[in-house]
């Protein structure tokens, strides 16, 4: 039997501990949300876009949000967001940064680039998932986006 999903998430995410917590906090939304996780920068982009950096539409058809990590191995967060939102394909995909980052220039930075959200990552358990389930409850069941 072929499952079904309703939404569907991207997460990018090279921390295996903030990975996890992120993707129990997401999955205590509901069932029907699948999650893809990819662990560095490189993973991200062969998961979007073909070696000529065109789209797998395929892969991407059913994302409703990203959340992407900024400080990754072999390609950083900003530099995907940035291919993210300059592609016609992918830029009305919302894109939520994760980091532990509250540098002005990240910040300021990811927002020039078109981000949708920015979550510096709560220390706190409680925190740091209630604040995973709050974007995840807007980004995934409230928000309404482009449908192609």
């Amino acid at each position: 039997m072929n499952k079904t999903f309703e939404s569907e998430v991207l997460l990018i995410e090279d921390n295996p501990n903030d990975a996890e917590l992120t993707i129990r906090a997401v999955k205590k939304q509901g069932m029907g949300i699948k999650i893809h996780h990819v662990k560095d920068g490189e993973e991200a982009m062969n998961f979007l876009f073909d070696e000529n950096r065109k789209v797998h539409r395929q892969q991407i058809a059913k994302i409703k949000v990203i959340f992407l990590d900024l400080k990754l191995p072999k390609i950083m967060g900003l530099e995907i967001l940035r291919e993210l939102k300059d592609n016609p394909h992918t830029s009305h995909i919302p894109v939520i940064i994760l980091s532990s980052s509250r540098e002005d220039s990240d910040i300021n930075t990811a927002y020039h680039y078109g981000v949708n959200g920015y979550i510096v990552k709560p220390v706190i358990y409680e925190d740091y998932t209630d604040a995973i389930q709050n974007a995840a409850r807007f980004w995934l069941f409230i928000n309404e986006t482009i449908r192609i």
